[in-house]
């Protein structure tokens, strides 16, 4: 364990840090409120600054890599646990533009890949690994980075099943991966099946709370 990995497991100031600077990145790419409203006012927001547009980040390689390399990065901390997925709990999951549609693609798909391989990139042992059919305790490493980020945040359990649903079906898995084995391909896809259910479960005490705060009202 590295020891930004080992600070960020032991001190709460450096997970602050990480996630402040996760939030900067998405303002970065045009989600202006990530943060929270206080958060945006205090930067100013009549700065003029909008993000960076999708046609030309993706002609640009070095804000390409730059993308890619900081979702691998928080992946490995996700999956690591040093950081939780309650870092993206400002993200409004329904208004999110293509910039950042594209940075949570890698992030979530790195993520499961890591948690299932152990390393952040796909070496020939990681290959091996993930060609292998996944095992009790692989299921249950994804279930839990998804139920220790989203245990009470049933809206942030239920942006991210909308998100999975809508972002990582398997087209857009096969343009995430480029050229891989289809080992690979075919465990990401059962890796999300497991996100799905295991988010359903937190979004629908979403649902919960909204019927119960309905009937409330209407009583």
């Amino acid at each position: 364990m590295c020891i930004r990995d080992r600070l960020a497991q032991d001190q709460v100031g450096m997970r602050v840090t990480m996630q402040y600077v996760l939030w900067d990145y998405f303002r970065e790419l045009g989600e202006k409120h990530v943060g929270g409203q206080k958060v945006v006012h205090d930067e100013g927001d009549d700065d003029g600054v909008h993000g960076i547009d999708y046609n030309t980040m993706l002609d640009e390689p070095d804000r390409m890599r730059k993308l890619i390399h900081t979702a691998r990065a928080y992946a490995f901390w996700l999956a690591k646990g040093s950081l939780s997925l309650v870092v993206l709990k400002t993200v409004d999951f329904t208004a999110i533009h293509a910039p950042a549609t594209l940075f949570l693609q890698h992030l979530l798909l790195h993520t499961f890949l890591i948690v299932q391989s152990k390393v952040p990139l796909l070496t020939p042992r990681a290959r091996e690994a993930l060609a292998r059919s996944p095992t009790k305790l692989e299921q249950e490493r994804v279930e839990q980075v998804l139920v220790k980020g989203t245990v009470g945040q049933p809206k942030l359990a239920q942006g991210l099943l909308v998100f999975c649903h809508m972002h990582m079906q398997r087209e857009a898995l096969v343009n995430l991966l480029g050229e891989t084995e289809a080992c690979v391909l075919t465990r990401l896809e059962w890796a999300v099946r497991v996100a799905r259910e295991t988010l359903g479960v937190g979004a629908a005490s979403a649902e919960g709370i909204s019927d119960a705060t309905t009937g409330a009202l209407d009583s």
